[in-house]
């Protein structure tokens, strides 16, 4: 797909996704605060993609990891570092778990305890890393990202949700902190 956006425009839709498919893709950028700007990249994604999958929530993954470099750019401390908060890999495999129970589109399917221990973690650590200057992004899994997002998207609005997809390799990590359970027996 090459040209202006309206050409690549003409070519998607109706062929490979209805508008409603190319909207929706669109609100859950905007929803995350991720420019819309290259609307010719975006619009290559959905072709690209639109064969494999009509499912908007898949479709905004594939997006976002073409726009990875203006992703991350927004989200680079003055040293062009990105500053991140990992997940513990228990804490990741208990959500990682919660994420295959649910249906797609679906909320993350977690017990309210584990969900106020996740919460009260994620903020608790957020708090400390914004005191001491910093704008962290909460880096996990591909397969976590877009349901992690929704769940904390009404808690911790201000917490950026991007996966490993998402950081291009000339991107410089800095890890800021690891959110772990103080004990490993939490239940989904």
């Amino acid at each position: 797909m090459a040209g202006s956006p309206a050409h690549g425009l003409e070519e998607l839709v109706p062929n490979l996704l209805p508008v409603g498919g190319v909207q929706k893709v669109l609100q859950n950028l905007v929803r995350e605060r991720v420019s819309v700007r290259d609307l010719l990249s975006i619009l290559e994604a959905l072709a690209d993609y639109a064969p494999l999958s009509k499912d908007p929530e898949v479709l905004t993954e594939y997006t976002r990891q073409r726009l990875a470099r203006t992703i991350c750019k927004a989200y680079l401390n003055e040293q062009g570092v990105l500053a991140v908060i990992s997940l513990d890999s228990r804490v990741e495999t208990l959500l990682l778990d919660a994420v295959k129970r649910r249906e797609p589109g679906a909320p993350l399917a977690l017990d309210p305890r584990t969900a106020q221990h996740l919460l009260e973690r994620l903020a608790s650590t957020l708090e400390q890393v914004l005191t001491s200057g910093g704008q962290p992004v909460l880096l996990c899994s591909p397969a976590l990202r877009w349901p992690l997002r929704r769940f904390l998207e009404r808690f911790l609005p201000q917490l950026a949700v991007i996966s490993h997809h998402e950081v291009e390799a000339d991107i410089q990590i800095q890890a800021t902190a690891v959110v772990s359970f103080d004990n490993a027996t939490e239940t989904v």
